[in-house]
């Protein structure tokens, strides 16, 4: 009896300990494969399936604003092809738009927000997703800098003959989430 006493005061301490104790998973980054070339709707299938992407079905319209696609009044896009696949073992959700008339997937954005149990996951992302990026392009991307009172944002970007490519991460007191949008030139 004399053993089981300081047993149980032992046991009941670690458990009220454990209660207190933030639980971390264990995030790897996993380097995404993004898609530079110019692609058509029905290829999209093909390259989600290569990389384990579940589709998902939204239930409400989505569209594409000026700002990822200034030229938008010259098309009619349908509603994009939206996924989700596992990158640093959280959810990236890869969205792409297309044109009705031909297919063409003239962007692709890649998100990904943070969890509730990791404050550094989405820094670590956007900076792999920078040097993956400058090193398929060979060159540096153009930062820009916004801030508001509550908020900032980081953007990078880059541009060939036939892409423009951004790299966001948005900040409210941390990392909160990173994009990268993929648009085609023509």
């Amino acid at each position: 009896m004399n053993r089981i006493v300081p047993l149980i005061f032992t046991l009941f301490f670690f458990l009220s300990c454990k209660k207190n104790e933030k639980i971390q998973r264990e995030y790897s980054i996993k380097n995404t494969n993004f898609n530079f070339q110019r692609k058509f709707a029905e290829e999209i299938g093909t390259i989600e399936d290569q990389n384990k992407g579940i589709q998902v079905r939204k239930p409400y319209k989505m569209t594409l604003g000026e700002s990822y696609f200034p030229d938008i009044k010259k098309y009619e896009f349908e509603q994009p092809f939206v996924f989700w696949r596992d990158t640093a073992n959280l959810k990236n959700t890869i969205s792409y738009f297309f044109t009705k008339k031909d297919s063409v997937v003239r962007v692709i954005e890649y998100a990904w927000s943070k969890p509730k149990d990791n404050d550094s996951i989405i820094s670590k992302i956007y900076k792999n997703n920078i040097k993956l990026i400058s090193k398929k392009l060979n060159q540096k991307g153009k930062i820009i800098n916004e801030s508001k009172d509550s908020w900032k944002q980081q953007i990078i970007s880059w541009e060939n003959d036939s892409i423009y490519v951004w790299s966001y991460i948005f900040s409210n007191k941390l990392p909160q989430r990173t994009r990268v949008i993929i648009r085609q030139k023509k």
